[in-house]
């Protein structure tokens, strides 16, 4: 299944089973199409994965067991080699790049996926988190909608 493709076109994240396993891999669309690597340690993250400057990727671990994790990897695009992480919530539904170097978090606020909140998360310093202004895990922003709505 397709997951993602990079911003130029190079760079292309598919899905596959293995029995039950998700597993991911990473094909170079330039010249003549290659896979480059594959792994079932890890699936793919909702929402974009590819950063815009098609260096790294990020994954969910493979055994969250259904669970959402509450930690995503972040691998080096080319080689799948794991070059750090980010800090997830319980609720944790989606993912996208900003740039290079920040990731949005959309979380639910509970579990009755009600009410949703954004975090900005700097992956260059510690994958520190912060709430985009006005928003809150207890007090999600009022005039932004984020996640499904029924």
């Amino acid at each position: 299944m397709l997951e993602d493709v990079s911003a130029r076109g190079r760079y292309l994240v598919a899905s596959y089973l293995t029995g039950s396993d998700s597993c991911t891999a990473v094909f170079d669309l330039a010249g003549s199409p290659r896979r480059l690597w594959s792994s079932c340690a890890y699936g793919p993250a909702d929402g974009t994965s590819i950063d815009p400057s098609e260096h790294r990727l990020i994954v969910v671990p493979a055994s969250w067991d259904g669970q959402r994790p509450f930690r995503l990897t972040i691998l080096d695009l080319r080689t799948g080699r794991r070059v750090g992480e980010v800090p997830a919530t319980a609720f944790w539904q989606d993912s996208t790049w900003v740039d290079p170097t920040h990731l949005l978090m959309e979380s639910a606020t509970d579990d009755t996926h009600s009410a949703f909140t954004i975090r900005e998360c700097a992956v260059t310093d510690g994958a520190a988190c912060h709430y985009l202004p006005g928003a809150s895990a207890a007090h999600p922003a009022a005039d932004a909608a984020a996640g499904t709505t029924y």
